[in-house]
């Protein structure tokens, strides 16, 4: 019997804990089961999250993720690191029916998150990506994780090709239209000329806390060396997707109150916010094995072609 996804149950969390991090009498709750399963755990008044990845999270990408927020945190970054093991370990693999998945145990940070009701917070946020931006020019690893967006691009369209005409072939046909006119902007892009970095990639105005005076960032699971213009567009996209467009040229003056970035350099800002769009289409698709296929919404797929739709008359394509 093949099994897609299996959740552990909270007393099977507690043994684990106890066994590989030398934590007694832990109380566990499921906190979300979506692309990965994330848990709080508490002991004896202290808190911790613990994140089990998907068995197609490779190794090697959870050593990445591991190292670059190491060296980010004592680069003066606040980031959240992993808990060590007690054979001084960052990480476990537990077997699972699918397989073998990788957890992770991180210290719990309070903290609150950013109200983008306060203009003011988008120039906060620009600022400190730009600190970690900076920290992260001197990161060289022996090991790196490499993203090529575009290679995702363009696998995810292939893959939301054969889930629309398996699915939902009635409205294929529109998004084949603009994964089309956007393939063909794509290859006028010269990528040799656009700066690369290491990048969060994920910092859409989410996966941080306000820790006093400073940002405390988490959740590096699509970290690695990409494209900078990438990561900042990734910012532009929620504020497309919020309809509050203004905080983007906020957020830009408090990246440039530390990292000079041209116009010339965002040129493809906007195509890269469509690419964001289909590549989080694509990941809703890939979890419908989990959660069906009634997880794909007309609802949600109205939205997605109405921001198409808006996208297309911004681009003017």
């Amino acid at each position: 019997m093949d099994i897609i996804n299996s959740l552990l149950h909270v007393s099977a969390l507690e043994k684990i804990m106890h066994q590989h991090f030398g934590i007694k009498d832990s109380k566990c709750h499921l906190l979300r089961s979506h692309r990965n399963d994330v848990y709080e755990i508490a002991s004896f008044g202290k808190k911790y999250i613990l994140k089990i990845f998907s068995t197609s999270k490779q190794k090697e990408e959870i050593v990445f993720e591991i190292k670059y927020s190491v060296f980010l945190n004592g680069k003066g970054v606040m980031v959240n690191t992993p808990v060590s093991t007690t054979d001084n370990d960052k990480y476990i693999t537990l077997d699972f029916p699918e397989g073998k998945r990788c957890a992770i145990l991180f210290d719990y940070n309070n903290g609150l998150e950013l109200d983008y009701k306060k203009s003011c917070n988008a120039f906060f946020y620009g600022k400190n990506v730009a600190k970690l931006h900076l920290a992260s020019k001197d990161y060289k690893p022996s090991l790196t994780n490499e993203i090529d967006i575009f290679q995702q691009f363009f696998d995810a369209t292939n893959m939301l090709e054969i889930f629309f005409n398996t699915y939902k072939n009635e409205h294929w046909t529109y998004f084949d239209n603009f994964f089309k006119k956007l393939i063909c902007k794509i290859k006028t892009i010269d990528t040799k000329k656009m700066p690369i970095g290491y990048i969060h990639g994920d910092l859409h105005g989410g996966n941080s806390l306000v820790n006093g005076k400073e940002l405390f960032f988490y959740d590096f699971e699509y970290s690695g060396l990409g494209l900078i213009c990438y990561e900042l567009s990734v910012f532009r996209w929620s504020t497309l997707i919020g309809n509050r467009e203004p905080q983007w040229e906020l957020f830009l003056n408090g990246y440039r109150s530390l990292i000079s970035i041209s116009d010339c350099e965002l040129r493809y800002s906007l195509l890269m916010v469509c690419v964001r769009d289909v590549l989080i289409l694509a990941n809703t698709v890939n979890i419908t094995d989990k959660f069906g296929i009634s997880s794909m919404h007309n609802y949600y797929i109205h939205n997605r072609l109405e921001f198409m739709k808006k996208m297309i008359n911004i681009l003017q394509i």
